[in-house]
């Protein structure tokens, strides 16, 4: 995250850090608040047009239902509160009352959206938080976000048991696509392109239709189009597009705007290949709609994700899968499934995992796949099926014990169980 401040806020401004040791987990999704975070600076450094500090707080906070500060219940108890503090020039009363208003701004024409201040408060009051903003015209701001405490992991999330999902929302990453950005406003590039990047994607940026053209007539190899549609000059984004399309006939292109998709429709039917993201747009919202694009035409592949430490029955039980039709990611270790999942999860029809693995636990791995796709199907397979044993996974949807040894049929019998169809 540091990095990636640095890179986005430039060299004239200083980030000062402020994170205490024991600070209390919270449960939101980790990039969500990372593009919180993220669009407070540029906020923040946007106010300091000559450059100054930026002071990023962390501190755990526990209110008390009898705290008159505060008469919302929603307030009460253990809480993490996160501050963004800036020396700029400030806000007067009546933009503090509206700067949670999309599209909102009082930057220059070209340098600001309105989407930042909105996003993140839905952000956070879809994470069960609230937000403040306290400024005054030439003493700078400080927008704090307040988030309430996770359970602690063994209260709620038992490694024999899928962890508890709420809000989060897992961003489906890429596997190195190649994607160019269209985008003249730098801040919303600058954030739009280093999302994708972390999400495992590469990115290419342009800051108006000519120079993305330019890209596009060369033999640079592009996966997808991600562009504004109210671009300056003589093509918006939907003209590029239809532009890229026929350099790239199979190009996927994806339209970002704050207006109504039907009215784009209107002054001409998208072509195929052409898909459209409302303004404003969450890094989760990007991810999906990215890769559900990049996924739209392709024949899926039933993949299963097979977790043997021992060589021979995994060959066994991945032939077992091949004969069906499947296709097999492999791994010997609680360490190995965690990495290729990571990579695969959006691809996987099912989980096939040995109980007793050697590094860790794999009904510890179970509560990682899940972690993952709360809705994966998974056969935990083990020698050992006492009752004790069933009873510990009897209360988990989609999973299925199998008992050692076992052959074709009972595997695939299991995989229908759980809600696979070879």
């Amino acid at each position: 995250m540091s990095d990636l401040l640095q890179r986005t806020l430039g060299e004239t401004i200083f980030v000062k850090t402020i994170i205490p040791e024991d600070l209390w987990p919270v449960e939101v999704d980790p990039t969500e608040l990372e593009s919180a975070i993220l669009n407070l600076a540029v906020n923040a450094r946007d106010a300091m047009p000559h450059g100054g500090t930026i002071v990023i707080e962390t501190a755990n906070i526990d209110r008390r239902l009898d705290d008159t500060s505060r008469n919302d219940e929603e307030w009460a108890g253990p809480h993490v509160v996160m501050s963004v503090s800036d020396s700029g020039f400030g806000m007067t009363p009546e933009v503090l009352s509206r700067v949670f208003e999309p599209f909102f701004t009082t930057k220059p024409e070209g340098r600001g959206t309105g989407l930042g201040l909105s996003q993140v408060y839905g952000f956070v009051r879809q994470s069960g938080g609230h937000i403040t903003v306290s400024s005054r015209p030439n003493e700078g701001t400080r927008i704090e976000i307040v988030l309430p405490r996770a359970s602690a992991p063994s209260e709620a999330c038992p490694a024999t048991q899928a962890p508890k999902q709420g809000n989060v929302v897992v961003a489906p990453s890429g596997s190195g696509e190649t994607i160019l950005v269209v985008e003249d406003n730098d801040d919303v590039r600058a954030f739009t392109s280093n999302s994708l990047r972390e999400l495992g994607y590469a990115v290419l940026e342009a800051r108006n239709a000519a120079l993305a053209l330019e890209v596009l007539k060369s033999d640079t190899t592009l996966d997808l189009l991600f562009t504004d549609f109210g671009l300056p000059g003589q093509l918006n984004g939907k003209d590029l597009a239809e532009r890229a399309l026929e350099h790239r006939p199979t190009l996927k292109v994806l339209i970002t705007t704050g207006y109504a998709g039907d009215v784009l429709i209107q002054e001409g039917r998208l072509a195929p290949g052409i898909k459209l993201l409302s303004k404003p747009f969450s890094s989760a919202e990007l991810a999906s709609g990215v890769r559900e694009l990049l996924e739209d035409g392709k024949p899926r592949a039933h993949r299963v994700l097979v977790v043997e430490d021992e060589f021979l029955l995994s060959l066994l039980v991945s032939d077992m899968l091949s004969e069906r039709g499947f296709v097999i990611e492999a791994a010997a270790t609680f360490k190995e499934a965690v990495l290729k999942a990571r990579s695969t999860y959006h691809e996987l029809a099912a989980a096939v995992v040995d109980l007793g693995l050697p590094d860790r636990p794999g009904d510890e791995l179970v509560a990682e796949l899940r972690a993952l796709r709360s809705d994966l199907p998974i056969i935990l397979a083990t020698g050992y099926a006492d009752e004790d044993t069933r009873q510990r996974f009897a209360s988990i949807a989609r999973l299925q014990l199998l008992t050692k040894p076992f052959d074709s049929g009972d595997l695939i019998a299991a995989l229908e169980r759980a809600g696979v169809r070879s």
